[in-house]
């Protein structure tokens, strides 16, 4: 009986450490992905996109609205006619607009367009790897990335 007990006070230290490591296992497995999935750049670029994308489907509204004739998204981009800021205002809703079309989202300034071209922001700041000047502006050919970077010369 004796003999027992030491071989099982011998092998104590193992078990803990095997429990221990399972515990920060299941932790790590847990915490991991959003560790990983937290780059703040990659946020930046897709809110930037994602205002782009709300700025395009304004002008598309703006054009079924005020321009005679047109009837589907590929009439509207084939006119030349740009929007103003003002004209777009009532097709944009956005929270917490603190003054401007659209907040930006990393300091970037917005150029609408007109209706057969995409909207493009440019960065004012280094971001995520792309200098200054950078210009993001949506591709709305198929089979391609939903934007295009442009760098700066």
């Amino acid at each position: 009986m004796y003999e027992k007990s030491k071989n099982f006070r011998k092998w104590t230290w193992f078990w803990n450490l095997l429990i221990l490591l399972f515990v920060v296992g299941f932790f790590l497995a847990i915490a991991l992905p959003n560790w990983v999935g937290s780059n703040p750049g990659i946020h930046n670029v897709n809110g930037i996109v994602n205002n782009l994308r709300q700025l395009d489907a304004a002008k598309m509204e703006w054009a079924f609205q005020h321009e005679s004739g047109v009837t589907n998204q590929y009439q509207a981009m084939q006119l030349t006619n740009q929007p103003t800021e003002q004209d777009l205002s009532p097709y944009l809703h956005f929270s917490n607009n603190q003054g401007g079309l659209i907040p930006p989202v990393a300091g970037e300034s917005y150029t609408i367009n007109p209706l057969n071209e995409p909207p493009e922001a440019k960065l004012v700041r280094k971001l995520d790897g792309y200098p200054k000047g950078t210009i993001i502006r949506l591709d709305d050919s198929p089979n391609s990335f939903p934007y295009k970077i442009i760098l700066p010369n």
